[in-house]
């Protein structure tokens, strides 16, 4: 089943229409030669698409459920982990082989100045290994800026950093003392517009930088294209602050009419109604499982006492059912969870209708790239002028505020000519 509207409009229609094919259906209508049989055949995708999302969101919550109760949601544990279960429940320990060699890696970076390959290098010497190749730059590079803080006894999951119920390899102070040498040595940085804005000449993204004005005027950033410093065509440099206001040049030009915010309303009220179906039919699945499953505890716990099992029998039981039972509660938050995150999302969707550029200014750099990702489908610049391609803007919208994916083909094209980039 096709769960992609842009996908579907962009791509297979074409190909279908190229090579004479039409998609039929044994049980709907097939005419797509009319209007009802298109709007019967868009109606199917976008309910499978809106499917598939509120899926996606519910699993998310589910993970970040798990994540809030202190379990690392990943696939994998980190190098100097394990996975190992205990006491019927699979959970995370250090591994104590790897653990010291951790340690060492932090030690000789905080204490010793060392860069990421020639810790690499010592510890492969010592015969530190990973997936059975010999500890190398990447590893290194992983474990001090990926997952350092795993090894404080948290972990991040989707932008945010909980407190882990694993054990923690670094100690406090070991961490702290870590933390302040990375900082010193790595001021971060916000290039909201990293990875958007191609060169005109050689199609290569320009890269942010900062510089210092002229008698300490203050710190500016830029955007520098690093590959055509040869062509005597391109200046070659842009001021963030250009960009910033063509920005919200652009993002006034974009207008929400009167109807299709009635539109978009309707299909929020079919969102919430939805999900909060789906999420019924879900606990009534589970509801019953956890009434079957507390009665057997009861009746195992009886047994017990009567003496008519094992301790043994009694505590394999026991903690069987008793994972099973936490399994069905994190599943029943993450569905609250859920719902609130839909709500939380369409009031900033209504919000976004109302004030779209105020509400941009007011989120912070990595929501404002997202944001423009969404809204822009290309930046080109070509030394002179920077010209900004924006997608279908209320897909794009909705897209951003409910589901956070990509958006439609761009309808409209906004140019700005820059006459002095450097000033």
């Amino acid at each position: 089943m096709i769960r992609n509207t842009g996908l579907y409009h962009a791509q297979i229609v074409p190909k279908f229409a190229q090579y004479g094919v039409e998609l039929l259906s044994a049980t709907e209508n097939n005419d797509m030669n009319n209007p009802y049989g298109r709007y019967i055949r868009n109606n199917q995708i976008n309910n499978a698409e809106l499917e598939s999302e509120l899926t996606s969101i519910r699993t998310i919550e589910n993970l970040k459920e798990k994540a809030r109760q202190g379990y690392f949601p990943g696939s994998r544990a980190p190098v100097g982990y394990i996975r190992d279960k205990i006491d019927g429940k699979k959970v995370i320990v250090p591994d104590k082989q790897k653990a010291p060699y951790i340690k060492d890696v932090f030690n000789l970076y905080t204490r010793g100045g060392y860069s990421y390959k020639e810790i690499a290098d010592k510890l492969a010497k010592r015969g530190f290994t990973h997936n059975n190749k010999p500890c190398n730059k990447k590893l290194i590079e992983n474990i001090l800026t990926v997952y350092d803080c795993f090894y404080n006894g948290q972990f991040m999951f989707k932008g945010v950093k909980y407190e882990g119920k694993h054990e923690a390899i670094l100690t406090k102070e070991e961490y702290a003392n870590f933390k302040c040498v990375r900082n010193q040595k790595y001021a971060p940085k916000s290039f909201i517009y990293r990875g958007l804005i191609q060169c005109a000449l050689t199609g290569k993204y320009l890269i942010g930088e900062e510089h210092t004005g002229a008698n300490n005027s203050g710190i500016y950033q830029y955007y520098r294209c690093h590959h055509c410093s040869m062509k005597k065509d391109c200046k070659k440099i842009i001021k963030s602050s250009v960009i910033d206001k063509l920005i919200i040049d652009t993002i006034n030009t974009l207008t929400i009419t009167k109807e299709e915010i009635l539109a978009f309303k309707d299909d929020l009220k079919n969102i919430m109604y939805t999900n909060q179906n789906m999420n019924e039919e879900r606990l009534n699945l589970i509801l019953p499982q956890i009434k079957k499953l507390e009665n057997r505890m009861l009746a195992l716990y009886d047994d017990k006492i009567d003496s008519l099992i094992t301790e043994e029998f009694y505590k394999q039981k026991r903690d069987l059912w008793q994972n099973q039972l936490d399994e069905y509660q994190l599943e029943i938050n993450a569905l609250k969870n859920a719902q609130k995150e839909i709500f939380k999302r369409i009031e900033n969707a209504l919000e976004l209708c109302e004030d779209l550029s105020g509400v941009y200014l007011h989120h912070t750099d990595e929501e404002k790239h997202i944001l423009i990702k969404l809204l822009c489908s290309n930046f080109s610049y070509d030394g002179s002028k920077l010209v900004i391609t924006i997608k279908e803007p209320f897909k794009a919208l909705i897209k951003f505020v409910i589901f956070k994916n990509g958006a439609g083909g761009g309808i409209r094209t906004h140019a700005y000519r820059n006459h002095n980039p450097r000033s």
